[in-house]
């Protein structure tokens, strides 16, 4: 015995309406969820910058989180001073 499976038929155009109407109905939820990801994503992305900063950056207002002079130093001294202790 073969089974034969067939294709799904196309959606009518009243069923891709209902599509774009639950997404009008999401937006703010989905606006909602990358609001949420940027206040999340922010400090992280500075820790990172801050990481590469020389120490005279790193209280500098306002905060910059591309350094002008990124550098390996702090990951150097973590690695070599004792327990990162200076």
């Amino acid at each position: 015995m073969v089974i034969v499976r067939r294709p799904a038929p196309r959606q009518p155009r009243a069923a891709m309406a209902l599509s774009v109407g639950r997404l009008v109905r999401r937006a703010p939820v989905y606006l909602l969820l990358i609001v949420g990801l940027a206040i999340m994503l922010v400090p992280f992305a500075y820790m990172v910058g801050t990481s590469f900063m020389p120490s005279a950056y790193v209280l500098q207002t306002p905060p910059i989180f591309i350094p002008p002079h990124p550098t390996l130093d702090n990951y150097i001294q973590a690695c070599v001073l004792p327990h990162g202790r200076m």
